[in-house]
């Protein structure tokens, strides 16, 4: 009696191990986008692209584009903190200008729509004293004034809305980012 396998028996295992290869491909393949698609969502604010990171009076937190106008809200009917601040990355201006982008649009919007309602609040947008260079420096200075302006034309009582230089006692003074503080 023959120990070999049939051709039969050896090419029904060679299937089996061949689907079982591309099955475990497979796996390793949706494994490694949902870790990544995981990672994407909850990185870090760290890049300049990132406009999520949020000062609550001492407290920082994270929050989507979308769930800003919802905080600032929250923030305004709270009796708590006194400040609501939030970066404004280069994702909010066109590259390399001081022109508010959609992204910096809807921004003003929100911000304009809650000082609208809400009479007692003023804002600071404070350009960054951490720049790289002088010619940020002057970008940066451009892209206040233009916030401003955006405001503004918003229907924002210019009385309210300055341009300040932020200094060591506030927690977002060590960032590189154009930073809108709402005080009420």
């Amino acid at each position: 009696m023959s120990t070999k396998p049939s051709l039969a028996t050896s090419t029904l295992t060679r299937r089996k191990v061949g689907w079982s290869l591309v099955v475990l491909a497979a796996i390793a393949a949706t494994a490694f986008l949902a870790m990544r698609n995981f990672a994407s969502v909850n990185r870090a604010p760290d890049s300049p692209a990132d406009e999520r990171l949020v000062w609550i009076g001492t407290k920082t937190i994270l929050l989507t584009p979308d769930q800003l106008g919802r905080e600032m809200a929250e923030w305004y009917n709270s009796s708590e903190e006194a400040t609501l601040a939030f970066e404004l990355s280069d994702l909010s201006f066109v590259p390399n200008s001081s022109e508010v982008s959609p992204v910096g649009l809807a921004r003003v919007r929100q911000i304009a729509r809650l000082m609208q309602d809400h009479s007692a609040i003023t804002t600071h947008i404070a350009a960054p004293v951490n720049v790289p260079s002088p010619a940020d420096k002057v970008l940066d200075d451009q892209r206040a004034v233009s916030f401003r302006g955006a405001l503004v034309a918003q229907g924002v009582d210019a009385s309210r809305v300055t341009i300040v230089t932020e200094d060591d006692s506030t927690p977002t003074a060590r960032e590189s980012q154009i930073v809108v503080h709402l005080m009420k």
